[in-house]
């Protein structure tokens, strides 16, 4: 699998707080092959978390009775007034308050589950079922060979004291304790402990262990490293970069940043540009030439696009692929079909593919009587900006 900008990724993502804003930044993505929403990459990166806790769910046990005789107790006792003799009842008592007694005083004995047990088997069923439930959408049969483990357990949800219990994340303190408890709390603790880590992480830890995994998707992950390439890059030319709103697709209303050069000059930054058509009140040539074909879809738009008022323009393909024709020459007709359109509205263009850095050794730039084209790496960018005159 070919290289992704890991420090393109740390910069796009170092503003984020939730796995909510990955998900939908992903989904922006503009691929044609895969039309995910945030919601499908989220089942995804559940399908990715159902693979890793297969193992761990194994020996679990097969029986919901098995559950049942496991679930902990303790006991309390409390005074209670009757109308008849009991078990608990105490003559003593009795006898004391009246004879002959009109009620029946005694101590009853209640069990009650364990708090720490129960509340963390509940967090944790509760936990898992959405994982399990997207997994099967996804890839149905992933989880078949452990299916009457993950019955009994499930049905628990519906069972005193379980169904009453508060679904109290455990800290991993707790989980120490409770993988001491013996069969089957030792093997409900693996599990439980993997769920929390993956609600806690960090959104590169989420990335590295939930969505690179999955090869479908790394192509998005590509995309938005190359973006935090390019923002590192203008940081590092001294251009004030500025968030205008969150990384959206095709639709997207306008740029995704701001960008103030050194110089004074203000860029704009689009994050899947086929919007910009609209914005500019210009109808492509792409959507004038296909108005004959039914179903051809929407203009046409790059990766990114870096723009200004005076005609200048820096196009982006991004293409993640280990296969150097599918990077070189599919890619190159992207951006070559790019900058012609892009001369509709702007002067001067430069046209690019980017691929990884383990697949395009090293830049190369060519005029053309359109643009200059060319295919460079991530981190060629900066000499990039230097073409463009942000420097």
């Amino acid at each position: 699998m070919p290289r992704v900008p890991t420090a393109g990724l740390v910069e796009t993502t170092r503003n984020w707080s939730s796995g909510g804003e990955l998900f939908h930044a992903l989904a922006a993505v503009d691929e044609v092959e895969q039309e995910w929403s945030p919601r499908d990459l989220e089942r995804r990166a559940h399908r990715v978390l159902a693979q890793q806790l297969r193992p761990e769910l194994q020996p679990w046990p097969c029986s919901f009775d098995e559950w049942l005789e496991a679930l902990p107790a303790e006991s309390r006792r409390s005074q209670e007034l009757t109308a008849a003799p009991t078990a608990g009842t105490s003559w003593r008592d009795t006898a004391r308050k009246s004879w002959p007694p009109a009620a029946f005083y005694g101590r009853m004995r209640h069990r009650i589950a364990d708090t720490l047990l129960i509340s963390t088997l509940r967090w944790t069923l509760e936990s898992l079922q959405p994982v399990v439930h997207d997994a099967d959408l996804v890839l149905p049969g992933l989880l078949s060979e452990i299916d009457e483990q993950l019955s009994a357990a499930l049905d628990l949800l519906g069972v005193d004291p379980v169904s009453q219990a508060q679904p109290i994340p455990p800290s991993f303190v707790d989980l120490s304790v409770i993988s001491s408890e013996g069969y089957p709390w030792n093997v409900l603790s693996p599990v439980a402990k993997r769920l929390l880590a993956t609600q806690e992480a960090g959104i590169l830890e989420l990335i590295d262990t939930l969505i690179v995994p999955d090869d479908q998707v790394s192509g998005r992950l590509f995309h938005l490293g190359v973006l935090g390439e390019l923002l590192t890059a203008l940081r590092a030319a001294n251009a004030v970069v500025t968030s205008v709103r969150p990384i959206s697709g095709a639709a997207s209303p306008g740029p995704a940043y701001r960008i103030l050069a050194s110089d004074g000059v203000t860029w704009e930054l689009w994050f899947e540009a086929a919007s910009l058509w609209g914005k500019r009140q210009v109808q492509s040539p792409y959507m004038r030439a296909s108005q004959g074909v039914p179903g051809a879809g929407g203009a046409l738009g790059a990766d990114l696009l870096l723009a200004n008022d005076y005609a200048d323009a820096l196009l982006i393909e991004c293409k993640y692929s280990s296969n150097p024709a599918r990077v070189a020459r599919d890619g190159f007709h992207q951006a070559a079909a790019y900058a012609v359109e892009a001369r509709e509205i702007f002067d001067d263009v430069i046209s690019v593919v980017v691929g990884p850095s383990d697949v395009v050794d090293h830049s190369s730039l060519v005029s053309t009587a359109t643009a200059e084209l060319g295919i460079c790496r991530p981190n060629d960018l900066d000499q990039l900006l230097i073409s463009i005159g942000i420097a």
